[in-house]
């Protein structure tokens, strides 16, 4: 085989490692957002309970009921076959004393005593699209790694003041 063939056969290697170094899956945490949306997408309670404890879901007053409610909304909005597309834009990983923070709300908000484990805040994009309408939003919120699961709150990056620092950086 000749140089030059050599050399074309290496470069289509390199392009095709390329291509699966970025087809790799995102972070970790994105798995709580993408249930978040998925359980909208889907009206499904069960897949909206793992991305958020039960505490949380009962403070909230997120049940069945309510989730189905919120899908309504969208469907309204979007139409009744709406999808949503998330892709991450950032995240910044909380430092010990934002974790302590978010650690005291947790308990504080919904009766959580948590041993977390990590933390982020993380802006990302969400797109809507259906057949009645589309729409893209960006956002930032926190989620946050307890006994391995990792899980979103809607509220902490605009209710506890160091991490909504972090907004500014």
């Amino acid at each position: 085989m000749s140089k030059f063939f050599k050399c074309i056969l290496l470069c289509l290697s390199l392009a095709g490692l390329c291509a699966c170094q970025s087809a790799s899956p995102s972070h970790e945490y994105m798995q709580a957002i993408d249930a978040y949306y998925d359980a909208l997408e889907e009206n499904q309670f069960t897949t909206l309970q793992q991305c958020m404890p039960a505490q949380v879901l009962d403070s909230l007053g997120l049940d069945a009921g309510e989730l189905s409610n919120l899908v309504n909304h969208y469907s309204t909005h979007y139409g009744t076959d709406f999808a949503v597309t998330v892709t991450e834009n950032g995240s910044a990983r909380l430092d010990r004393a934002q974790l302590d923070d978010l650690s005291a709300y947790l308990a504080q908000q919904y009766g959580i005593e948590p041993d977390l484990q990590n933390a982020y805040l993380v802006e990302y994009t969400a797109e809507f699209d259906g057949s009645a309408s589309a729409n893209t939003l960006t956002q930032g919120v926190v989620v946050y790694q307890m006994r391995d699961d990792w899980y979103i709150d809607l509220q902490a990056g605009s209710t506890v003041d160091s991490i909504r620092r972090l907004y500014n950086q």
